[in-house]
């Protein structure tokens, strides 16, 4: 059967002198190689193909072979070579490797010479000595080696190196199509998700897709590849043995101790091994692997036979895989044991190294049965993040209420000391109300958890290992009810210097979580440090766009629009797309992205990204009072910005935050546009003496000081209101709140400070229109849209659904508000003002 990818693979290689074909028993080595030999013969070229075995590793005995074949194919052949290779005299053997090198010079017949098997027969030295000459020497042969070994474990290797291309396993391991095709070969029907069913149950081994196929033909679905395996080694005396050890995924010498396991299941892991149904890998330590196929045969007759032995044997694996800090698969052999309470504890450990929420454990959890997560909360409230994690949001909100509902009695009581369940409880409480929408209430809960733990006992230093998952998420909590100050605060306990000493997860999680947290507040120069921190750690693909890393990845790209670059911001915002459908934190990621559109296209764009994304998620997962209110500003800036003002008032009227003091940004914003500064002025200045954040005070400093300027104020008066605004600029390179004004007035604000001025030149797209005195209504701007579109009266109407009357009152309406007594003047006058 052709094999595509190893078809390509060896095409790639067509430079190298020789190539090595790696790959166990059972692996398909020699069929790939026959299918990729034939088409090579019928591209017209000649193909030698030995096989070693015992006899023909010898040297005189292989190379006579060779030249036989060589003959039999009616090509010449060295006469002298073959004289010294029958010449009983010794004297003959020095000449052998020169009479080798003419017989394939490079002037000679090329070929493709395979020797299969090297490296599992030994070979004479002398012999592998000639085949490392031919591949180091220019002649006109071609070596290709198969072995069983793992790459980098044969001398051939060791003696090539850079002469030799070597092929991973991996290669030859089948594909679902692959699986197919084979399928198709041996006349087995078989459906699309069958094949993939059978390439992932069987890792893609050929011997055990080809048993798999077989079984299918023959109509045999009573008994699987791995229990026909399993039933080959069932009357060995090691087989008790094999089978416990089907538990674990790896095996090494601690697991086999603590088994109680001796030399007959050794000995049949060797047996395994030469039948190709196991291998060791190096280590340090060393370990043996069962083929996938086989251990899971072996486990299911594990658990049906002697469940209790199982149990037993997963509880053992369990608490050696604790020990070796491999929580995530102790929880899952806990949970294979029945272990409820060992199964909790070791959740709590594994989820403060996941960088994913959707992990092995995930079909873990779903193993475990109703009594158990009624019993224990962590399960319970593991069972509810997966399923908020995979989007069953209802399912999700039943068992956090659930949950919640359980833990009451235990959350009122009054004590001064606590244990490390007590903690972790209070934790699992503050996240479920967190997402449940409670975003006051689990700030509350938030600082009864830090209350919590100035008087907790940890003996073991359990949530030492956890801290950096209870402070971001706790900050993360703060940041959800725009407590920033409080957020920074728990960040803080994380102590920078402690830092260096934790492992990778941990100061990703702290340095993006606070750089996240500190662009919010409005210090983006901080924001910067924690991100350099995160970019001097390198971390690996994986963690960069894991869950974990969208806080940063949040905060970078909006220090990249701070500095006016758009583009860059939007390719480094679109990393969050992977976790939007799931993520909480999509109000951050939609009001960066819309800002990111926003500064490389226009406001109609970034309103269109906007109105999206808020259809995709606002009713869905409705988001906290703050970020609501962000958005709410966000919206009514577009529409400014749009040269809808209207609208924007009635956002901003209609907002169900009336409220909240930040939304007096907007409505001072909108006095200010209206040409009401004084209004404006007076809006900014009462605000600003309840605001404590960067970004709110330079905000409405900048909105209040290009009020005065339009008042015509003392110019000393402008300059106090700018100082703030201006310091923040150079101390916490904080410029974007200077786009909330005209560029005309924002230009004046900084002609003593070029440095701020040229940031701010590269936002330019984010500045509102200069104020145009006129406001338009909803209906008048698509009437002005139907002008410029040339549009008649009678086609006006009909796309509006009105009639020409209408259509007509409200031209004239139009027209007076432009001042224009025709359709040309109202086109010019529209365009004046910014209005098209």
């Amino acid at each position: 059967m052709a094999r595509p990818a190893f078809h390509t693979w060896m095409d790639q290689q067509a430079d190298a002198p020789a190539v090595m074909i790696c790959g166990g028993p059972g692996y398909g080595k020699t069929s790939a190689l026959l299918a990729w030999t034939n088409e090579r013969v019928r591209a017209g070229e000649t193909i030698v193909w030995l096989t070693l075995d015992a006899a023909l590793a010898q040297r005189a005995t292989f190379w006579m072979v060779l030249l036989h074949r060589i003959r039999d194919a009616g090509l010449p052949v060295d006469g002298e070579l073959i004289d010294a290779l029958t010449s009983s005299d010794e004297s003959a053997a020095p000449t052998l490797p020169a009479l080798v090198l003419r017989q394939f010079a490079p002037t000679a017949h090329p070929m493709i010479l395979v020797v299969d098997n090297v490296g599992d027969e030994v070979a004479d030295d002398a012999l592998v000595d000639d085949l490392v000459r031919l591949v180091t020497h220019d002649c006109a042969i071609r070596v290709v080696f198969t072995t069983r070994r793992s790459p980098g474990t044969t001398g051939i290797e060791r003696r090539l190196q850079s002469s030799l291309a070597v092929s991973e396993p991996a290669l030859l391991l089948l594909a679902p199509d692959e699986v197919a095709s084979l399928a198709r070969a041996l006349h087995v029907t078989l459906a699309s998700t069958e094949a993939h069913r059978i390439a992932e149950e069987t890792g893609g081994w050929a011997f055990a897709v080809t048993a798999e196929l077989t079984s299918h033909s023959d109509h045999t679905h009573a008994i699987s590849p791995g229990a026909r395996m399993a039933q080959e080694l069932a009357a060995e005396e090691g087989y008790p043995g094999l089978r416990l050890l089907s538990v674990a995924r790896r095996i090494d010498d601690e697991l086999l101790s603590r088994l109680g396991l001796g030399a007959a299941t050794r000995a049949l892991m060797s047996r395994c091994r030469d039948l190709g149904l196991g291998w060791w890998e190096d280590g340090p330590p060393s370990t043996y692997r069962l083929r996938p196929v086989l251990r899971r045969a072996l486990a299911h007759e594990l658990t049906d036979v002697d469940p209790e032995a199982a149990a037993s044997a997963h509880r053992v694996l369990a608490e050696l895989q604790e020990e070796r800090g491999e929580y995530s698969a102790a929880f899952a052999s806990a949970v294979s044991a029945s272990e409820w309470s060992l199964a909790a504890r070791l959740y709590r450990r594994s989820i403060t190294r996941s960088t994913t929420r959707r992990t092995a454990s995930t079909a873990v959890v779903r193993r475990i049965p109703a009594g158990a997560l009624r019993s224990q909360p962590i399960l319970m409230f593991a069972a509810a993040l997966d399923d908020f994690a995979t989007g069953r949001r209802a399912r999700s909100v039943r068992r956090l209420t659930g949950l919640l509902l359980a833990t009451q009695g235990r959350q009122r009581l009054r004590r001064t000391s606590f244990t490390v369940d007590d903690v972790w409880l209070q934790g699992i409480v503050a996240l479920s109300l967190r997402l449940l929408g409670k975003y006051d209430i689990s700030a509350a809960a938030v600082r009864r958890l830090h209350h919590m733990l100035e008087r907790t006992r940890d003996p073991d230093g359990e949530l030492d290992d956890a801290m950096s998952l209870i402070l971001s998420q706790s900050a993360l909590s703060m940041l959800f009810s725009d407590d920033l100050d409080d957020a920074l605060r728990m960040l803080g306990e994380a102590g920078i210097d402690h830092l260096v000493d934790r492992p990778l997860v941990d100061r990703v999680r702290i340095h993006g979580t606070s750089a996240l947290v500190l662009t919010q507040y409005g210090d983006i120069r901080a924001a910067r440090e924690h991100l350099d921190a995160i970019s001097a750690l390198r971390p690996t693909d994986e963690l960069t766009r894991s869950y974990l890393a969208v806080p940063s990845v949040i905060a970078r790209a909006r220090t990249l629009i701070e500095d006016g670059e758009g583009h860059e911001a939007e390719r480094v915002i679109a990393l969050t797309d992977p976790h939007w459908p799931t993520t909480e934190l999509w109000p951050l990621i939609l009001h960066t992205r819309v800002r990111a559109v926003w500064l490389v296209a226009d406001a109609a764009t970034a309103l269109h990204a906007f109105d999206s994304g808020m259809r995709d998620k606002g009713e869905t997962t409705p988001p906290s009072r703050a970020m609501s209110v962000m958005l709410t500003l966000l919206h009514c800036d577009l529409l400014l910005a749009a040269g809808r003002a209207s609208e924007a008032q009635t956002l901003i009227t209609s907002s169900a935050h009336q409220r909240s003091r930040r939304l007096n940004l907007a409505r001072a914003r909108l006095r200010l546009h209206r040409g009401d500064a004084l209004g404006a002025s007076s809006v900014a200045l009462t605000t600003l003496t309840s605001m404590s954040h960067p970004h709110d005070i330079a905000s409405l400093s900048i909105i209040a000081a290009s009020a005065a300027m339009q008042i015509g104020d003392d110019a000393d008066d402008i300059s106090r209101r700018l100082e703030r605004p201006l310091a923040l600029a150079r101390t916490n390179g904080l410029v974007t709140p200077f786009t909330l004004v005209p560029p005309r007035d924002a230009a004046a604000m900084l002609d003593s400070a070029p440095e701020v001025r040229r940031t701010v030149a590269r936002l330019a797209p984010l500045h509102p229109p200069e104020s145009t005195g006129i406001e338009l209504t909803t209906r008048e701007h698509l009437i002005l849209e139907a002008i410029a579109e040339r549009k008649s009266v009678a086609e006006t109407a009909d796309a509006l659904s009105v009639s020409v009357n209408t259509v007509k009152s409200q031209r004239r309406s139009l027209y007076r508000k432009l001042g224009a007594g025709s359709r040309i003047e109202a086109l010019d006058a529209a365009r004046r003002r910014g209005l098209l």
